[in-house]
């Protein structure tokens, strides 16, 4: 049965709670190198994959995101070797959207010239590499953004056509491609079937199916997964149907799956809090139960990963708000230690 009581607003909220979380699942999901090998090969125009040795694809450090116009750094920036020569590279960029973005050219445009603004810097060649941008669209809606940056001009007199820069961006749209014909790799098919119907009103319908396909990945893809799909259907969920996810999967790794789920924190933490706060019936009752909700999670999750805490750790937990408990809960997923999880100053929080 399709979800007829998610709101456009309800739909809002749970993708921008999901944002960090959907992030990390694409870069977890590209991160990979026969995955990524599969995706290019597969999801660039013949004429651009025959020109490339992708293989040799590596990503770029940083984002190129303006953090004044996104909440979430989902740009992917590799660098791969042409088998025209030794020395001769191609750049991709690929970004990500759930939802029709009428200024995507204007953003990639950004990236592009951040990009290419550091590698003139660098190289002093006086020459710049050729960048093919790409764009997975994973949303419900029709795509219906041009594809064309020079369409962004409207209106535009002949006389002014030869001043305005112009490219064109590969779009990946899942929804119209079948299920099986998303991949022939399994690992890549898998996270995109995810990918594609997540955002679908029904998806609840068939997640138990969807989910079973995937116990062939690692405990961390699936992991990751899971996590991503707890997050976004955070207010549909519960505990038991979480666990009868896992339980359908041909996986011999079920325990150490739930285990690093710290329990469905999703249905115990966030949804424990939030309903503190409702039978407080006010506003500072709402947001004191889903603080209250988070910390719990997040001292599972820490004392799991890291062992007792110490009680400087169980105070700066104590004093926080929800914001900021949530991003250290994002953080401590998959922190190095400890200290990372709380090391604010290199995130700018």
């Amino acid at each position: 049965m399709a979800r007829d009581d998610e709101t456009d607003h309800d739909r809002g909220n749970a993708d921008r709670q999901a944002g960090p979380v959907h992030d990390r699942f694409f870069k977890r999901l590209m991160g990979e190198s026969e995955s990524l090998r599969a995706f290019l090969t597969e999801h660039l125009p013949e004429p651009v994959a025959g020109l490339l040795m992708p293989e040799t694809a590596r990503l770029v450090p940083g984002s190129f995101v303006d953090p004044t116009l996104s909440e979430h750094q989902s740009d992917l920036i590799y660098s791969v070797r042409l088998l025209s020569g030794e020395n001769a590279f191609i750049y991709i960029l690929i970004d990500h959207k759930s939802a029709p973005d009428p200024a995507a050219p204007l953003q990639l445009a950004r990236y592009m010239t951040q990009l290419w603004d550091r590698v003139s810097r660098e190289r002093k060649t006086g020459s710049l590499p050729h960048i093919v941008p790409l764009i997975v669209y994973h949303g419900v809606a029709p795509w219906t953004a041009p594809q064309y940056f020079g369409a962004m001009f409207r209106d535009q007199p002949e006389a002014l056509a030869s001043y305005v820069p112009d490219f064109a961006y590969e779009l990946v749209d899942l929804g119209r491609i079948p299920d099986a014909s998303l991949s022939a790799n399994p690992r890549l098919r898998a996270f995109l079937t995810v990918l594609k119907h997540i955002q679908r009103p029904d998806f609840l319908d068939h997640a138990r199916t969807i989910l079973s396909s995937v116990g062939f990945l690692e405990a961390e893809d699936i992991v990751t997964i899971l996590t991503y799909v707890m997050v976004r259907w955070r207010n549909h969920l519960d505990a038991k149907t979480i666990e009868g996810y896992v339980a359908s999967m041909e996986t011999g790794q079920k325990d150490a799956i739930m285990g690093d789920l710290i329990d469905t924190w999703v249905q115990k933490g966030i949804e424990e809090g939030i309903q503190k706060g409702i039978q407080k019936g006010i506003e500072k009752g709402i947001e004191k139960g889903i603080a209250e909700g988070r910390s719990d999670s997040l001292r599972r999750l820490l004392t799991r990963r890291f062992g007792p805490l110490p009680k400087a750790v169980e105070a700066r937990i104590a004093s926080a708000d929800a914001r900021r408990l949530e991003a250290w809960f994002d953080r401590a997923i998959d922190a190095p230690s400890l200290e990372a999880v709380f090391d604010d100053a290199s995130t700018g929080d």
